[in-house]
């Protein structure tokens, strides 16, 4: 691989480096995609190989949700389709599937296609196959909601929940191979509107279903909804019962309305089905109906809110009519944990039964399925581990309620750094994420300078700590230090540790009491003291936050200065990492206002920026921010000590008139405050810094800022510090990532690095490079006539230097060096006997 050839000769000279060679890379994106999918809407199907089949509304690779299969027993899960991945694709599937006796699945998506209307689709079960067999265009249909149905013809029926004719809805036909695709009634409002619960056919031959609303000319109050009747080639259509609900109305509250699932045709040959809402405390209610539009009768009408209601309410999905003879269905919300239930009902109202309130799951939204294990088995759209949906199983007499999987949008993997990665000894990359995991508690993990070989060291016990905000800090025994907003034994956040191995994770201080701190979310430091210095946001006597000092083992944990919002002037609510100066002393600054009770301090309530010596003994206040809008407001940023020996860092707010924020200066005696730049947020600038500043070799400060440039997603950008020689160096967005927050980190390859909160191939976040290319001669020059290059290669991998003095036919390449690029990923070579006139230099592997 032939990366860049370099000559030597005074007219020839081509330098390497500078801001015009370096890139923004992403290196890492968070998700691991082939176990990612979230929040299933619609209900399992059983396929022919006894396997359960269903969709997910979001996840995937493009976080535009999935189909999976899974084994009754919870074990096998796999994702055989991820929407959104290619232009034209399906998006957000919420309905359920169906097995056509082709043994294909058949299934719709409410958005997405060509149009962005929806698709039909169909796909085996192995996931090979995929096809979209219709992309709805608005004037066909539009958002289909509801599951397939393959009648005795077989061909498949549906509905859509818009378009037509007065973008109401319809009833439609297609055949298994996409052709033939037929409108069959299009719903006008008076008739029904907004079809979302799909078709049956029942003994009778006919198609039945139910409309989630109805118009009432010249009424606003009124609600309602349809259930209607058709022939399989659209003809005699019929509304068999207008459900009406007035509020207040003594004569309507009983009816429901709403209906979002499917009907179902008892033994008795009535067709029952459930209403999300009406019903006398407009909870949602049960009811039949005959077929030809007769009989139709509240069964059970569910609690009111703002009540506990042990038998639930609001049920979405439809029934199921269990081999038993029972109507089983789930309720989305109530039960005694506002989880949702699952329920028993006999065909004739009685015997009405919460077998469970879910727990571990939480809000289903579609009906149950019947295995062939006799077992009841369901989909939660939230709750799980991370919270993003489960698959569970129950037995019919209620017994046995068990979670089979959880889902996970990150597919398990970490979501959302806030921190900037740290270089430790080991010349790799280590940082957290703030949720994801296998709980949503957020991660640990580490990965190469070239973004190789990334590793998730912890899945975070919620239970123990959860949510890390701040970088990782290594101390000098070698060990991970970090802490979180919340867990430990008094929920109030912890301290932690953890090998780079990810082996010997340990809580070593979490405080019982907010008195002594509350939520941490700095990078703890380690003193010239051997002991960590740290803050809490909240928490400490004046409850609005400390700085405390701790021992690597955990003890000797004490608070060495409390800030009380009834002392303004000396701030409140310190969010990021202490510096310790060269003078030995401690600076940090406490930042921002978290809601009306707490305050950011300083003389005008906008931050200040202190010092305290490290026995927690004289405390000063070296800037109060906002006296001044031009002066800033707001330092979400820690201090950097400049080798100039001033203080530098960014306030979040303030500046210029938009309010976008600065970066500025200060000498350690806070008599002298210089502003370097007043950040636009217009025209590609960037505005809200926060996060850390770098300073790197040629002295100039480096940081980000989490909004403006190109796409308003954020900056990377550069200054002196002497405030000149401003400029955005990249602008984040798309694969980079979106909204950095955490700063910056220097890599020993001269390179910066750091993540982004949002953004990379899932929207979950991502760690980025930014620097010359990996595999690239970085700089270049001649000291003396002596030829010097630096190298920056993939470590661990071989690479030669050669050398010619001619390019073309007439080239003759010499080795310099071959080398195994050290952890670091950076190498330097002297030429120490180059050619006389000229010499072009290459690298390559």
């Amino acid at each position: 691989m032939n990366k860049r050839c370099l000559p030597v000769a005074c007219l020839l000279v081509i330098l390497a480096g500078g801001t015009e060679a370096q890139q923004l890379n992403q290196l890492s994106s968070f998700g691991f995609t082939n176990l990612s999918a979230a929040n299933p809407c619609g209900a399992l199907i059983e396929g022919s190989d006894g396997l359960l089949y269903a969709t997910t509304s979001a996840g995937g690779s493009a976080g535009q949700g999935t189909v999976f299969r899974i084994a009754k027993d919870g074990s096998g899960f796999a994702i055989l389709k991820a929407f959104g991945v290619v232009p034209g694709d399906g998006a957000r599937p919420v309905a359920a599937l169906l097995e056509g006796t082709d043994e294909a699945l058949y299934g719709a998506t409410e958005e997405g296609g060509q149009f962005g209307m929806g698709t039909l689709f169909r796909i085996s079960t192995d996931g090979s196959g995929f096809a979209t067999l219709k992309s709805f265009s608005g004037a066909d249909g539009a958002y289909p909601e509801s599951r397939l149905l393959e009648a005795s013809d077989g061909l498949l029926y549906g509905t859509t929940s818009g378009g037509g004719t007065n973008d109401y809805g319809t009833v439609f036909r297609i055949g298994k191979d996409g052709l033939g695709f037929q409108s069959l009634a299009f719903f006008g409002g008076t008739n029904g509107a907004n079809p979302e619960g799909g078709l049956i056919e029942a003994s009778d031959g006919s198609l039945y279903g139910t409309t989630y609303s109805v118009v009432f000319p010249g009424t606003s109050s009124t609600n309602g909804s349809t259930v209607f009747r058709l022939d399989k080639d659209g003809g005699n259509f019929s509304v068999l019962k207008t459900m009406t609900y007035v509020p207040g109305s003594t004569l309507t509250q009983t009816n429901g309305w709403a209906p979002q699932g499917r009907l179902v045709e008892g033994t008795n040959g009535l067709l029952y089905g459930t209403v999300s809402l009406g019903g006398v405390s407009n909870s949602g209610a049960i009811f039949q109906i005959g077929k030809d539009g007769s009989q139709y009768s509240v069964l059970y009408q569910f609690a009111p809110y703002m009540t506990v209601s042990t038998n639930g309410r609001t049920p979405i999905g439809g029934l199921l009519l269990a081999g038993d003879g029972m109507l089983y269905g789930t309720t989305s919300d109530g039960g005694t944990n506002g989880n949702g239930t699952v329920f028993r009902i006999r065909q004739d109202g009685s015997n009405y039964t919460a077998l469970a309130t879910l727990t571990g799951a939480q809000s289903p939204m579609a009906g149950l399925l019947q295995g062939s294990d006799g077992a009841l088995h369901g989909t939660a759209q939230l709750g799980g581990d991370a919270g993003d949906g489960a698959v569970f199983k129950i037995q019919p007499d209620g017994t046995g309620f068990t979670v089979l999987t959880s889902f996970s949008a990150s597919g398990g993997d970490g979501q959302s750094p806030y921190a900037a990665p740290l270089v430790a000894a080991d010349r790799k990359l280590y940082g957290t994420t703030r949720m994801g995991g296998l709980s949503a508690a957020g991660t640990i993990f580490s990965l190469r300078f070239d973004g190789r070989d990334y590793r998730q060291l912890l899945s975070l016990d919620p239970a123990l700590a959860s949510s890390p905000i701040g970088s990782l800090l290594q101390a000098t025994n070698g060990l991970l230090y970090g802490d979180t907003r919340s867990g430990g034994p008094g929920t109030n956040g912890a301290l932690f540790q953890i090998s780079t191995t990810g082996a010997g994770f340990a809580i070593t201080a979490s405080p019982l009491l907010a008195t002594t701190g509350q939520e941490y979310r700095a990078t703890l430091i380690e003193g010239s003291d051997g002991a960590l210095y740290g803050t809490s946001v909240l928490g400490g006597s004046g409850r609005d936050g400390t700085v405390f000092r701790v021992n690597p083992d955990g003890s000797g944990y004490v608070v060495l200065k409390n800030f009380g919002s009834g002392a303004l002037t000396q701030g409140a609510n310190p969010m990021q990492a202490l510096l310790e100066g060269s003078d030995g002393k401690l600076y940090g600054t406490a930042c921002f206002s978290l809601n009306t009770r707490f305050y950011s301090g300083g003389s005008s309530n906008n931050g200040v920026v202190f010092s305290l010596a490290k026995d927690g003994n004289n405390f000063a206040v070296l800037k109060a921010f906002g006296d001044s809008v031009a002066d800033g407001a707001n330092p979400l940023s820690p201090l950097l000590e400049g080798v100039d020996g001033r203080l530098y860092g960014t306030t979040y707010a303030g500046g210029a008139t938009n309010n976008a924020g600065l970066a500025y200066a200060l000498t350690k005696d806070g008599l002298s405050y210089q502003v370097l730049w007043r950040f636009l947020g217009i025209n590609g600038d960037g505005s809200h810094p926060s996060g850390n500043l770098v300073q790197g070799p040629d002295g100039a400060l480096y940081g980000t800022t989490e909004r403006g440039g190109v796409s308003d997603q954020g900056t990377l950008f550069t200054v002196s510090t002497n405030g000149t020689n401003y400029s955005v160096l990249a602008s984040f967005g798309a694969d980079s990532g979106a909204y950095p927050r955490g700063g910056l980190t220097l890599g020993p390859d001269g390179a910066l690095y750091g993540t982004t909160s949002q953004g990379g191939a899932l929207g979950l976040g991502a760690v980025f490079r930014y620097g010359m290319p990996i595999e690239e001669i970085a700089d270049f020059h001649v000291t003396n006539g002596v030829p010097a290059l630096t190298c920056v290669g993939i470590p661990g991998t071989n690479y030669w230097v050669e050398r010619t003095a001619v390019l073309g036919p007439q080239a003759n390449w010499t080795p310099l060096l071959q080398t195994n690029t050290p952890a670091g990923g950076m190498f330097f070579i002297l030429d120490v006997a180059p050619p006389p006139n000229a010499a072009l230099y290459r690298m390559k592997r």
